[in-house]
């Protein structure tokens, strides 16, 4: 892992900023699958955790992922980064935004990386075993195209055949209790949203 002193603002530009950040994981210095799917999107992952937390990093094909900065108390570790750089950087753990906490963290944030604000971000007090970060478009073959941010919460439905979707409609997207049958990378997608 390298110091976080190396970190420079270079590494986050054009680049969506994913923080994670929470307390402690569901068990004891236990593992936490994070699912990275933004496609066609370079992503800098700051995971920041107060106890010990083995992360585990699923970087999904189509998301290249610039950067990982890892801060903990304790302990920590990190796989699945591929190439991309692994940063420690001491950070507050921040579970809820508008706490001092997170403002802190969002100020360390723009001294290191230019960035006072990120593009997602995730608090818990306690982490689930897995938190998948994607891309909530329903138009996910067309990642060259951004889609607008959805600005309510989305619940997906899912039975054996179709997911039914609540939400504000917004362009590109589908009408309120809408029945569409998606390929399995919406599905993925539709289910992170859901648990945003």
């Amino acid at each position: 892992m390298l110091p976080g002193g190396l970190l420079m603002p270079s590494i986050a530009e054009d680049a969506q900023l994913v923080v994670l950040s929470g307390y402690t994981a569901g068990q004891p210095a236990g593992p936490v699958r994070v699912v990275l799917d933004q496609r066609g999107a370079r992503v800098v992952l700051v995971l920041a955790s107060y106890e010990t937390v083995a992360w585990q990093l699923d970087v999904r094909p189509g998301t290249e992922l610039a950067a990982v900065v890892i801060s903990a108390y304790r302990e920590v570790a990190v796989t699945g980064h591929g190439t991309a750089p692994a940063y420690r950087l001491a950070l507050p753990c921040a579970p809820a935004p508008g706490s001092a906490a997170y403002r802190d963290l969002m100020q360390i944030l723009r001294a290191r990386l230019g960035r006072g604000r990120p593009d997602t971000f995730r608090g818990y007090v306690r982490l689930p075993e897995q938190v998948a970060i994607a891309s909530c478009g329903l138009a996910a073959s067309a990642a060259a195209q951004p889609q607008p941010p959805i600005q309510q919460e989305v619940h997906a439905k899912h039975d054996a055949r179709q997911y039914v979707l609540h939400g504000r409609r917004q362009s590109g997207r589908v009408e309120h209790g809408e029945q569409v049958m998606l390929d399995e990378s919406v599905r993925i997608a539709l289910l992170a949203c859901a648990h945003a």
